[in-house]
């Protein structure tokens, strides 16, 4: 019996390995063979899940999408911006002796980059106000209301509308206590 135990904790160990590698190995497969093609996640370009939620379709749809197409372009070089300065902030942070200097400059660039992350997006939500009509704009605002990045350390929590009340946090809501 303890034999078949250790085989089958082998065989578990050696496929959860494989499945990392395979991972691994496919993910540098796809950075080397299109380092500068916007990221699609699923297959499906940026927006489209939430143009077909909201139900857009034709010329108001295409324009969407190359809304949204110019956004992720945007972002993406500045949030790697970002990541790198916070990257060496860190290093600069944890050096045996970290250069007050330089970790105002470091933080100066990180400040930047985010005020940059944060007018993209709202340029691009301008725009798209502009582009949508009706039912579709407010299914498209209530998306933004309720989804849209508030920045690193802030709760994701919608604001308080008249008549409603917060749940104190950690209190138990609808589906039972809060996860530990």
């Amino acid at each position: 019996m303890k034999r078949w135990g250790l085989t089958l904790a082998l065989l578990a160990s050696l496929g959860l390995n494989l499945g990392w590698i395979g991972r691994q190995l496919a993910r540098e497969r796809v950075a080397v063979e299109a380092p500068d093609e916007p990221r699609r996640f699923g297959g499906v370009e940026p927006g489209a899940r939430l143009a077909e939620r909201i139900g857009l379709e034709g010329a108001e749809r295409e324009r969407f999408l190359e809304l949204q197409r110019q956004l992720a372009e945007s972002v993406r070089g500045e949030r790697r911006e970002l990541m790198r300065a916070r990257r060496e902030l860190r290093a600069e942070l944890t050096s045996e002796r970290p250069d007050r200097a330089r970790i105002e400059g470091l933080l100066e660039v990180a400040a930047e980059r985010q005020r940059a992350l944060d007018r993209a997006f709202a340029e691009s939500v301008l725009a798209t106000r502009e582009v949508l009509s009706g039912e579709r704009r407010e299914a498209y605002l209530r998306f933004v209301e309720r989804f849209a990045p508030l920045g690193p350390g802030v709760r994701g929590d919608r604001p308080e509308r008249p008549g409603e009340r917060r749940r104190p946090r950690g209190a138990a809501g609808p589906n039972g206590p809060p996860p530990p």
